[in-house]
């Protein structure tokens, strides 16, 4: 059967399986290049589809890195904002301190606008004060001329011995017109006796002449009164002290040296006695007194506190005792040994080189208080102050408080440095002018 169906359809069979070699080949040749590119199209989609593969993985890594940093980001934002807003509240906080400090320094200027225009009326009220000053020191000045003048006529006790007489006229027409009305009293009620209390004024009887020998009995008076001011002992103790102090802080006196010391504005005869009493007889002990000195002598003297330094006895002295030694020059004979012919100058010399200070003072325009300020400054000599200039003056007076800003000192270095080279004549004639 297979044999017949092979003879029947061989031949067909046989086209057929020729015609599939055929269209097997054909299709190998047209499709095969086709299938070949097929194939390298696909391999390299595989190759592109794993370069993708790998592009995903590192975009999904960095993706990764991202949403990681995005974190740490987010975190430092909420940082930055918790700053910010701390920040932003010590902004506040400085907005309200700098509008307190505005306010303060709106205050602060209000107050600087009064303290300036309180300084102006200060500085006004002290320039006024200044030409009071001025004023007062040229009535001060007229004052010590006329008391000057008086002192020279209470040193004979013309003028004292007067006054005396007129008080004691008064005391007397005083006290019998009391006794009158101490009569009167007695009939007359209290009303009326106040009546002519008020209406009478005791007129003074013309006083009496001046007998002689008024003069001792009026220094006697002066005496007396004096011992009334200080008690015996200490008036002892300061005349101990004045003598111990002499041939150590002044100089003793040459045995019969005796100046005329009622030469000196200040003292007169009853002053020269007791001083004399005391050892001190000559210019040159008084120009070499310091304050401890003058002190002791005050109440050795029982004399008028801060008198002598007001009087300036040390000053004159050592004017007088600079003048003494040019009139003895002009005799030959009566040469003196070189200890006596010290001027004012080598006493001064002698004081500082003992208690390394100069009596400031004898500059006009210094008193005590401004040379206790000077020495607190380190100025203590003539030859300091003189090295000094007003400009530093002024500014250790203003640094001493504003009592001492009215002073001017623009004439104290040349006075002193007159003081300090002894031209005690020149610096007369400069404080003249002053």
């Amino acid at each position: 059967m297979f044999t017949q169906l092979l003879q029947e359809y061989g031949p067909l069979l046989l086209s057929v399986i020729i015609s599939f070699f055929i269209g097997f080949l054909l299709v190998r040749l047209l499709v095969g290049p086709t299938l070949r590119d097929y194939k390298k199209r696909l391999k390299a989609g595989e190759q592109a589809l794993k370069e993708l593969e790998r592009q995903k993985q590192e975009a999904q890594d960095a993706a990764e890195k991202c949403r990681a940093e995005a974190t740490e980001l987010q975190n430092r934002l909420q940082s930055k904002e918790q700053l910010i807003a701390v920040w932003q509240k010590e902004a506040r906080d400085c907005e309200d301190k700098l509008h307190q400090a505005e306010e303060q320094t709106r205050k602060l200027k209000e107050q600087c606008d009064q303290m300036e225009s309180r300084l102006f009326e200060a500085l006004k009220q002290l320039e006024e004060r200044e030409q009071r000053s001025r004023e007062l020191s040229a009535k001060n000045e007229a004052l010590e001329k006329e008391n000057q003048r008086l002192a020279e006529q209470l040193s004979t006790g013309q003028i004292a011995l007067e006054q005396i007489a007129q008080m004691q006229s008064t005391l007397n027409a005083s006290i019998q017109r009391l006794g009158e009305l101490e009569n009167k009293l007695s009939t007359s009620s209290a009303a009326t006796a106040v009546v002519e209390t008020e209406s009478y004024v005791p007129k003074a009887s013309p006083p009496e002449e001046p007998e002689e020998g008024d003069a001792q009995k009026f220094e006697s008076i002066l005496d007396t009164s004096a011992k009334e001011l200080l008690p015996e002992d200490q008036v002892e103790r300061a005349k101990a002290a004045v003598k111990t102090s002499i041939g150590k802080q002044i100089p003793k006196a040459a045995k019969g040296a005796q100046d005329d010391l009622t030469q000196i504005r200040g003292i007169g005869p009853f002053i020269e006695a007791q001083l004399n009493e005391l050892g001190i007889c000559t210019y040159q002990q008084i120009a070499a007194m310091d304050e401890a000195f003058i002190e002791a002598l005050t109440e050795a003297i029982r004399y008028i506190p801060g008198r002598i330094q007001k009087d300036r006895w040390v000053e004159q002295a050592a004017r007088l005792a600079s003048a003494k030694p040019a009139k003895k020059e002009s005799k030959p004979k009566a040469k003196a040994p070189a200890k006596k012919k010290k001027t004012a100058a080598s006493a001064a010399k002698k004081t500082a080189a003992n208690s390394k200070r100069d009596d400031l003072k004898i500059v006009e325009g210094i008193g005590p208080k401004i040379e206790e300020v000077l020495n607190k400054a380190g100025i203590k000599t003539w030859a300091q102050l003189a090295r000094q200039t007003p400009k530093r003056l002024r500014e250790i007076l203003a640094s001493a408080g504003k009592r001492f800003i009215m002073h001017q000192p623009d004439t104290w270095p040349e006075q002193a440095s007159l003081a300090a080279q002894g031209k005690w004549k020149e610096l007369k004639e400069l404080q003249d002018k002053i």
